[in-house]
């Protein structure tokens, strides 16, 4: 795992996120963010990365769903797919 200021990070974020490994972003040698790499495969591996993620940001069952159907009608409109 490699660290990063937010400096360092902000000026070299396309080298970061380049990698394949997650990134710990300090700001005063304190950790404030870890960046991680999408995993590869398939769209289930993706969103169980992306339930952990809301899972410890608090994110409520109920809210993550809104936000899901919010996003759904903004990139397809009001039909249902």
């Amino acid at each position: 795992m490699k660290t990063a200021t937010v400096r360092e990070f902000k000026t070299n974020a396309s080298r970061f996120l380049g990698g394949r490994e997650d990134v710990v972003v300090t700001r005063r040698g304190r950790p404030v963010a870890v960046v991680t790499p999408v995993p590869a495969g398939s769209m289930r591996s993706l969103l169980l990365g992306i339930r952990g993620i809301l899972k410890s940001a608090g994110v409520t069952k109920r809210d993550a769903l809104q936000a899901l159907q919010e996003a759904r009608l903004e990139v397809y409109g009001s039909r249902r797919s």
